[in-house]
């Protein structure tokens, strides 16, 4: 299916993607260790500064247990309905597959992408509220399935800009006469479009605000480090 709006225009590649890289969890190669987790590391501007932000988040994983304040930040926020839970799960794991920043010398940097059930629910790893979630990550992606909920999904997307939008379609025809027209002018996917010139669209969009996630992480590294001090 064709991509809509700004995704279909920018869908020329920008990296050379070569094959699927294996999620996290299907990952068979080096163990990732906690400095590889930042993809800010890469961005620092001299041997020195990179070595003291490897002190730095060596000393925070080394009290981690003992603070409250180390907040997971990601690039995109799948919200969904209730019973969907499983099919966000499953874009979730196809979004999670895709890098960012990948070149010949560059090994990428992975998307963070998680569905909403997971990071606001009672129990969840997270246990923050919508709003707090969505401060974490940079995009919410709207998930949307036959039998959607309008007035929700006005809630869940509100106060977010335009360009940190993206609506998900599944099943769902984006100009069926019951989708707002206020939602038909956003970018939009099909769930099921897994086409290289939609994935290129999709890593050029989340690439572009890749900085943002790694300044919220920077920042809470030197947060948590003075917090970790205490216990050196």
């Amino acid at each position: 299916m064709e991509m809509e709006q700004d995704l279909s225009i920018d869908a020329a590649p920008v990296t050379d993607q070569g094959n699927k890289v294996a999620s996290p969890e299907e990952d068979t190669g080096n163990q990732q260790t906690n400095v590889d987790a930042y993809s800010f590391m890469s961005q620092l501007f001299s041997p020195d500064e990179e070595k003291c932000f490897k002190k730095k988040i060596d000393t925070v994983f080394e009290h981690r247990d003992k603070m409250r304040s180390l907040e997971e930040y990601g690039d995109v926020l799948l919200i969904h309905e209730d019973e969907h839970k499983s099919d966000a799960d499953t874009y979730c794991g196809y979004l999670n597959t895709l890098k960012m920043r990948l070149g010949t010398r560059q090994s990428g940097v992975t998307v963070k992408a998680s569905p909403k059930y997971k990071e606001v629910e009672s129990g969840a790893s997270k246990g923050s509220g919508l709003d707090e979630a969505k401060a974490r990550f940079t995009f919410v992606f709207l998930y949307v399935k036959p039998g959607f909920n309008i007035d929700k999904m006005d809630e869940d997307i509100e106060e977010r800009e335009e360009d940190c939008l993206v609506i998900v379609y599944d099943g769902v025809d984006r100009d069926a006469d019951n989708i707002p027209g206020r939602y038909k002018v956003l970018s939009s996917v099909c769930a099921s479009d897994r086409s290289k010139d939609t994935e290129n669209a999709l890593i050029k969009k989340l690439e572009r605000k890749l900085y943002m996630r790694e300044a919220k992480e920077k920042k809470c590294i030197e947060k948590c480090y003075k917090t970790a001090e205490i216990f050196i």
